[in-house]
């Protein structure tokens, strides 16, 4: 391709005169023909570059088009061109006007601010200020009108109300005035809206209600006539009869010269339907599917005018009110929305494009000058323009815009996107070149094009598919919008991206789907063609289809199993098509695919794959976390909110706290949490303490409590009041010291919070409560501590740090934009959503959740909204206290469903394209028993644009996927470099499947202290898979570590116990060593290291409730002053403190003693004190022994080893000594 044109690109480089349009389907080449006609056109002394303006609508897409452009000029200079003209364009490029149409516009008014009366200091508000303005303008607009008493107004607000709120109301003209935006005119727009109902809109109304239930009738027709043969066929009883009739029925509808007598014929009904036997199983099911079309047909039909025709009008009619009062309050909250933004010299990307086509309509010297400076204009992706994006590219350059796109791919019509522009251009444009191709060739527009480009006959209709008076009345007008229609089409239909299977899918699927009639896109006139760069008949494509019934979940048995662990009552789609597609990607690794740039086959790697979903949360997230529990490495596009996880929740109501200490919610769960420390007991305490009504006993503070107008709810104290209460008046002392410490420290971060950002608060929090330590060795704790950071991360904006009261702001305007996406490495399967795929291709793709039902809430909306219908708001009836439907709501809302299902076909377009060599479709729902073009166009669906004749259908029973499974599973371990593989996870998986023998006996868990005894024995352990290690409980283990019962110093500890030789007597048994050794544990575990008297600390311990009596009398006093006295907590002095650290830590098997064995092993221990101070740490271990300093070596020194190693790897320190210390001697032994 790169040594040659199709005929079709050679035109589109080379006729580089007058308005072209090139669609351009996906995989066709057109960034390569755009860069190619515009180094024509440089190169043949056309113009330069700085005379040219090529706009696109990301800024990546724009760094893109630098970036080839300045490749291919390159490439030029290497074959030997012109150097002189290359080179004085490659020094043009990095000042060339390549650029978003937003930063265009924004160019432009920074030029000629003067001329609109604009800001030159205007800045771009972000979508975060933009938010908190477009909030302060609706309660400003509401607040005026409730202040005027405005009768429109409050009537709007009794009939949207929900509850006592307005809430609703300003959703509702929030969103009216931003679906306004993308008109030229959003205010003439608005105003339209609001014009009163009539007669004859209610019958055009009908009209076209009653030709879509036709429609509809005459899709039915064959499908029934299909079934009469299919089941005579399979032998059941006198089936004409009800087809007869049906026949008959559907046909009197698609005859029907009005609504009123399609709603009647619907209303008739049929007799009832054969039986179909059960072993004529899809048969049957065939059946009843057309069954209910057929019964949702009539259901339709008879409910549009149930209660007749002349209550239908008058509901309709009745709207006026409610749709000239929506039309004014959206255009005050508009204009107040905009007063604000001028007020802070604010612009929103909106503005950008209405600004600039403001100052091209009323300012001749602007216009003039713009069109003086670029000679010919360029844009990309031009499917997704909106009306005011397009008239000011038509402003710029009447005469000499090439567009190229690809209206199969406009998917983002949520942001105001219009496909029809593109499609009725490119229709108007091959009328006009087939009538004029000769004159429009040389750029003329004389006045054969002008007298007759623009009328209404009926090969003009054909082909433009619009008939509409303002079309007709402004098409043949000698300025921008009559140039509009003027121009060259091109299809670009060879495709170089794909091989031939998967060109023959797609070419199957869209060509029975994307038609007028369904899409206003006729597929099948231009299927896509293979461009010849893979071998013949190479390229695969399978839809593949999950079928059986849902199994419970099963009892835990013997040996702990993920899967089943991970399984809900009823599971979810998501977990077997997460499974399904796992399987798949193992199917397909090291599978050969043709790599295009290699003209040859490889193995497929990881990266090669690509997951594709409709969204990025939700169904999403449950098959990327199915993936990773797989141990897929997954690099994942689609971003996880984090405002939504118990951790991140935590920190928001901890954010809430310090902004306002008397909110009950928050101070009641930062209280419960670890952050308090409050249990449910102490905090019942707390509020049963406290008197049942406020009184003078309750210290009210005034500057805290939040005033209350209900005098009722008065007279209940708060929990702050509760809490203040028990602090001054609590009977339990140790509640009360508690409650006055956390009452204490919370006073000092809030005032920390006077003088620092959140961030720091957070931070400060997180760090001083231990808050990291406890995320990182919980559950999936890497995961979990990287939403925190993320999330701490999001406090600062453009470099400034935000208050806690802006970021408390920021997250309730926009808490679901915080998110985080997984990263599995370079060489990793992507998981990504359908939208971010567009432009980017993988040999593999695998589509899945495609049996999800689309997203049908603005159809629920309270209004609907209709670029061509306007407003549709239900009929309300005051006095009733009722609301009702409208046939223009109902016809809206059908439009809209229309509307979603072209959106989404274009998206599955986009998805399935983006296949090079393999394509797998992944569903949990059933195929429909018939497609065509009308079922795609009411789709619900994406399975329903499918037919089983499309390509191979694959059936996996449920089952299967899960035994796939349950071998497949493997654990995920926290080690190593953070993001680096998915085994750098915690996780609770501890069910194996390795592909060495001597992995399959590795024990599933291990404590610290049993490899420590066993590797001390210098032999390799090997274990069976019977062995007593398979379930260890480090816990377990713990005490007996600590205190040595088989050396111990006896049941007194008054004896000498200096020489660390000298055996004492064993005068208890295990039980009670045990628990001797608890105790002097929970004694240092307490111990203030300021102590100078053990008797003190020993009082303090008790008094304190964390030492117990019968505990203190296993502790020997004269001991407990030598540990006191020793000096080894001096070393630690300005050290942060961490106690009894638990830790999960990944290790290889061969570093804790399984010589054989190539896996992981899961290790879980605890660290009795942890020292940090900056990077470095300090690790004390705790032994009651008798041992000598070697033999304490030789017993401890791989426990001490593995503490060293969890410790570097999960917190990232640098482990600067680990000492071992000696309760009964006192002496420390540093561990090298």
């Amino acid at each position: 391709m790169a040594d040659k044109f199709t005929p079709e690109q050679r035109r589109a480089v080379t006729e580089t005169e007058g308005n072209m349009l090139v669609s351009a389907s996906a995989g066709s080449g057109k960034t390569y023909v755009m860069i190619e006609r515009l180094i024509g056109i440089v190169l043949d002394g056309k113009a330069k570059v700085s005379e040219i303006l090529a706009v696109t609508f990301t800024e990546a897409a724009a760094a893109e088009m630098k970036q080839k452009l300045v490749s291919a000029l390159r490439k030029r200079l290497i074959d030997g061109g012109d150097n002189s003209a290359v080179r004085a364009a490659l020094d043009e490029v990095p000042s060339a006007s390549i650029s978003t149409i937003h930063k265009f516009c924004a160019d432009l008014l920074r030029s000629y601010f003067y001329e609109i009366g604009l800001d030159p200091a205007f800045k771009i508000a972000d979508e975060t200020a933009a938010c908190e303005i477009q909030n302060a303008a609706a309660d400003k607009t509401f607040s005026e009108l409730y202040d005027a008493g405005d009768e429109d107004f409050l009537y709007l607000v009794r009939i949207f109300r929900s509850g006592r709120s307005d809430a609703e109301l300003k959703k509702v003209i929030k969103k009216t005035a931003e679906f306004a935006l993308s008109e030229k005119n959003p205010e003439e727009f608005l105003e339209k809206c609001g014009s009163s109902p009539t007669e004859k809109e209610f019958e055009e109304i009908e009209n076209e209600l009653a030709a879509m239930l036709k429609e509809r009738a005459a899709a039915l027709l064959p499908s029934f006539e299909n079934a009469r043969e299919v089941l005579r066929a399979a032998g059941v009883k006198k089936p004409d009869e009800y087809f007869d009739e049906v026949a008959a029925r559907l046909k009197e509808i698609v005859a029907a010269p009005d609504l009123v007598r399609i709603s009647a014929v619907c209303s008739s009904g049929v007799r009832k339907a054969p039986s179909v036997p059960g072993d004529l199983e899809d048969e049957k099911k065939a059946f009843d599917d057309l069954k209910k079309k057929l019964g949702k047909l009539f259901e339709d039909g008879e409910a549009l005018l149930d209660g007749g025709e002349e209550s239908a009008k008058a509901a309709f009619l009745s709207t006026e009110r409610t749709v000239k009062a929506l039309s004014r309050l959206a255009i005050l909250y508009k204009n107040k929305y905009d007063e604000m933004k001028a007020d802070e010299s604010l612009v929103d990307f909106s503005d950008l494009e209405h600004l600039a086509y403001k100052l091209l309509t009323t300012s001749e010297n602007a216009l003039a000058s713009v069109r003086n400076k670029y000679k010919y204009a360029f844009c990309d992706e031009y499917q997704d323009v909106n009306a005011v994006q397009e008239a000011v590219l038509n402003l710029v350059a009447p005469r000499g815009l090439f567009m190229v796109g690809d209206v199969k791919q406009c998917i983002y019509a949520f942001r105001g996107c219009n496909p029809d522009i593109f499609a009725s251009k490119f229709a108007a444009f091959e009328v006009c070149e087939k009538r004029f191709g000769s004159v429009i060739a040389v750029g003329k527009a004389d006045d054969e094009i002008y007298d007759n480009v623009g009328k209404a006959d009926a090969e003009y209709y054909d082909n433009v598919g619009k008939a509409n008076d303002e079309f007709c009345d402004n098409v043949g007008k000698a300025d921008a919008e009559y140039y509009d229609n003027v121009g060259k089409a091109i299809a670009l239909a060879e495709n170089f991206r794909s091989a031939d299977g998967v060109l023959k899918a797609v070419n199957n699927v869209f060509s029975a789907t994307m038609t007028e009639k369904s899409s206003r896109i006729n597929y099948a006139k231009n299927p896509m063609k293979s461009g010849g760069l893979y071998p013949e008949n190479t390229g695969y494509a399978a839809m593949h289809v999950i079928v059986g019934e849902k199994e419970k979940r099963e009892s835990p048995t013997g040996v702990y199993d993920l899967v089943r662990d991970a399984e809900t009552e009823d599971e979810p789609d998501s977990f077997y098509e997460g499974l399904l597609v796992g399987e798949l990607i193992e199917k397909e690794l090291g599978e050969p695919i043709f790599d295009i740039k290699l003209g040859d086959t490889r193995p497929a790697e990881p990266k090669d794959i690509v997951v594709l979903l409709r969204n990025s949360k939700g169904f999403a997230t449950d098959v990327i976390k199915t993936l990773s529990r797989l141990n897929v490495p997954v690099s994942s596009a689609a971003k996880d909110p984090v405002v939504d996880y118990p951790e991140i929740k935590l920190l928001i109501d901890i954010l809430r706290l310090i902004d306002f200490y008397a909110d009950d919610s928050p101070l009641i769960a930062v209280m419960k949490s670890s952050v308090g420390g409050f249990d449910e007991e102490e905090l019942a305490a707390i509020r049963a303490f406290a008197p049942s009504s406020r009184s003078r006993s309750l210290p009210v503070s005034s500057s805290l409590v939040a005033p209350e107008n209900d005098e009722e709810k008065r007279k209940t104290p708060t929990f702050l009041e509760c809490v203040e209460y028990y602090l001054k008046e609590g009977t339990d002392e140790k509640l009360r010291e508690k409650i006055a410490r956390f009452d204490e420290y919370f006073k000092k971060i809030r005032l920390l919070a006077e003088f620092c950002g959140a961030g720091e608060i957070l931070v400060r929090i997180i760090k001083e409560r231990s808050l990291d330590l406890e995320i990182l060795t919980g559950r999936l704790g890497e995961l979990r501590l990287e939403r925190v950071n993320r999330f701490v991360a999001e406090s600062e904006k453009g470099g400034v740090k935000l208050t806690v009261g802006e970021f408390l702001k920021k997250i309730e305007n926009s808490g679901d934009e915080i998110s985080v996406a997984e990263a599995g490495g370079s060489n990793s399967v992507t998981v990504m959503s359908m939208h971010s795929s567009k432009g980017l291709e993988f040999p593999v793709v695998i589509i899945a959740g495609l049996g999800r039902q689309f997203n049908a809430s603005d159809e629920r909306d309270v209004l609907l909204l209709s670029k061509t219908r306007g407003f549709a708001p239900y009929c309300y009836d005051e006095q009733a206290m009722t609301k009702s439907t409208t046939l223009k709501r109902e016809l809206v809302k059908n439009e809209t469903r229309r509307a979603t299902a072209r959106e989404e076909l274009r998206l599955l377009y986009v998805a399935m394209t983006r296949a090079q060599s393999k394509l797998h479709l992944v569903t949990s729902a059933e195929l429909p028993a018939e497609r065509n073009e009308t079922t795609a166009s009411l789709a619900r669906k994406f399975t329903d644009y499918f037919s089983p004749c499309d390509m191979p259908v694959v059936i996996h029973d449920k089952a299967d996927i899960k035994t796939f499974g349950r071998a497949g599973e493997t654990r995920n371990i926290l080690v190593g470099e953070a993001r680096e593989s998915l085994k750098e996870k915690i996780s609770e998986s501890v069910s194996f499947r390795y592909p060495f023998e001597a992995d399959t006996v590795l024990p599933v868990k291990r404590a610290v202290t049993s490899i420590s005894e066993e590797m001390s024995e210098t032999k390799p352990v090997v274990f069976g898979v019977d062995g007593d290690d398979v379930y260890e409980d480090n816990y377990d283990d713990f005490y007996d570590d600590f205190y040595d019962d088989t050396e111990s110093a006896g049941d007194s500890l008054s004896g000498d116990a200096s020489d660390g030789n000298k055996k004492g007597k064993i005068t208890v048994g295990k039980g009670k060593a045990n628990e001797r050794g608890t105790a002097y544990h929970k004694f240092l575990e307490n111990l203030d290291f300021n102590a100078k008297s053990a008797d003190n600390e020993l009082i303090r311990q008790l008094s304190q409730g964390v030492l117990l009596p019968e505990q203190a009398k296993l502790l020997d006093k004269n001991t407990l002053q030598k540990i006191v006295n020793s000096g080894v907590f001096a070393r630690l002095d300005g050290y942060k403190i961490y106690r009894e650290q638990p830790f999960v830590a990944g290790f290889s098997a061969k570093d804790v003693g399984y010589e054989k064995a190539e896996g992981e092993i899961l290790v879980q221990g605890i660290i009795d004190l942890l020292a940090v101070k900056g990077d470095e740490a300090i690790i004390l271990d705790y032994k009651a022994t008798g041992k000598s300093r070697e033999e304490m070596l030789g017993k401890y020194k791989t426990q001490l080893e593995i503490y060293k190693k969890a410790v570097e790897k999960v917190m990232k320190l640098k482990v600067k000594k680990t000492i071992l210390f000696n309760v009964f001697t006192c002496e420390t032994v540093e561990v090298e």
